[in-house]
């Protein structure tokens, strides 16, 4: 007895169904993208959803591989490296203490799992530690130019030795101190220097006390008690002898105030019109000093 033609026609049917799905490549049932990309350690799984995530058959109905268990996002999907490698941001990676570091290469993560199911991405390689930069080294400060005394310090009330009262009051008794000077300007060919009573002032004569110029370079120090230039002192010259604070009123009841000056000079010699205390301030004005550096003090009534 021959079957029914619709029988025969439904198993033909069901044959091609089952030929068809046995035919599809294994690669289909999961996602491509078990490979992940480990750029610097942070890389996400590119099969996300796999390829065939969604296959269904002929027959309508899903198929055991329609969703592959990669077809979602497998376990792969986001490979355990796929994740920030525990060395995808190395410790090297920072600025180093004293620069920027080299390290931080990229992890090596995020191997493509078969099918999507497998566990694909593997941890990234940590990063190389980046060497640190070399500090560098600091600038040296420069020096100041700077006039002192053993005898006297900045500011202070010129012992009686320094002043007229070394003979009670009499106009032109006393030396004057020991004076140095350290710091000297680049360029310097020679030195001047002045003593005024500021409290009357320099444009007045009785504030004029001293003036010495072409000091050579080579000279750091004028002794104490000095009369008469001679030595590495022999080709300066000055207004006279050095004049001691020796004040014959007082403004206010109060002490005089004087200051030495020194001056760092690009000549080797001053041009100065005359011998007076005047003329070399006259000659001074005209130039541009290297530098200057003053050491001040004050005395009372005839140094007292």
């Amino acid at each position: 007895m021959n079957p029914p033609k619709l029988f025969t026609f439904a198993m033909t049917g069901l044959g091609l169904a089952v030929a068809l799905t046995g035919c599809a490549p294994a690669g289909t049932d999961g996602g491509s993208g078990g490979s992940s990309s480990g750029s610097g350690g942070s890389s996400t799984g590119s099969g996300g959803s796999g390829s065939g995530g969604s296959i269904s058959s002929s027959g309508g109905a899903t198929g055991s591989g329609g969703v592959s268990s990669g077809g979602s996002t497998g376990s792969g999907g986001a490979s355990s490296g796929g994740s920030t490698g525990s060395g995808g941001a190395s410790s090297g990676g920072s600025t180093g203490s004293g620069g920027a570091s080299s390290g931080g290469s990229t992890g090596s993560g995020g191997a493509a799992g078969r099918g999507g199911g497998s566990v694909g991405g593997s941890t990234g390689s940590g990063g190389r530690s980046g060497g640190g930069g070399g500090s560098g080294s600091g600038g040296t400060a420069g020096s100041t130019f700077t006039l002192t005394s053993p005898d006297h310090l900045d500011g202070a009330k010129f012992g009686p030795m320094y002043t007229c009262a070394a003979m009670n009051g009499t106009f032109g008794a006393g030396v004057n101190p020991e004076l140095n000077w350290s710091g000297v300007p680049a360029g310097t060919m020679s030195f001047a220097m002045t003593f005024i009573d500021t409290t009357i002032g320099e444009t007045m004569a009785m504030g004029q006390h001293w003036a010495i110029w072409n000091i050579p370079a080579t000279v750091a120090q004028f002794p104490k008690g000095t009369k008469t230039l001679t030595g590495t002192l022999m080709n300066a010259r000055q207004n006279g002898a050095f004049l001691t604070p020796c004040a014959q009123s007082l403004k206010n009841n109060m002490d005089d105030e004087y200051e030495f000056t020194i001056y760092a000079l690009s000549a080797a010699t001053l041009s100065v019109s005359g011998t007076s205390v005047a003329n070399a301030l006259t000659a001074l004005k005209a130039v541009t000093p290297l530098g200057t550096a003053k050491l001040r003090g004050h005395a009372g009534l005839k140094g007292m």
